[in-house]
């Protein structure tokens, strides 16, 4: 969990964001430039019944929003199995995994019900970052996005 928290502390800041969205099912294109802020929390350890692991918690807010986080979990430092956790309206869970594919580019797997989302971050310095994720229902390729960033401040 170390070597993802280092990773995920490289995320902290205000980002200035360019991101295109391709709408497969309607054909869309959308494209979004602005400001992201991401601050890092970390929590006290943490104990998870439905997964029955017992961890130090990293939160990430995007934006500044309880409702927009995303959690990492791990049973302890010396296991690879990390667990992500993102909150929806408060309410729902949604139980996912990630890896680092090597010490530049993390990739995250949540699924819920039967959407799916991947997404792969890839830093290319401590100032510039991109990002592709994709959005499938039942398996289906549904939205593809491309991001790129360039960090203004580290918090």
């Amino acid at each position: 969990m170390n070597v993802i928290k280092n990773y995920l502390d490289k995320l902290s800041g205000i980002w200035f964001i360019q991101q295109t969205n391709y709408n497969l099912t309607l054909n869309k294109v959308d494209i979004f430039k602005g400001e992201l802020k991401i601050y890092p929390k970390i929590s006290n350890i943490d104990k998870l019944e439905s997964l029955k692991i017992l961890s130090l918690r990293y939160e990430y807010y995007f934006d500044n929003q309880k409702i927009n986080f995303l959690n990492f979990y791990q049973s302890d430092d010396r296991s690879d199995n990390t667990y992500v956790i993102k909150i929806l309206n408060n309410r729902d869970l949604i139980i996912g995994s990630c890896a680092l594919f090597n010490r530049n580019s993390l990739n995250i797997n949540l699924r819920y019900n039967e959407f799916s989302i991947q997404e792969t971050i890839s830093f290319y310095n401590e100032r510039f970052n991109s990002s592709i994720t994709r959005i499938a229902i039942n398996n289906k390729l549904q939205l593809i996005s491309f991001s790129s960033a360039v960090k203004i401040k580290h918090l």
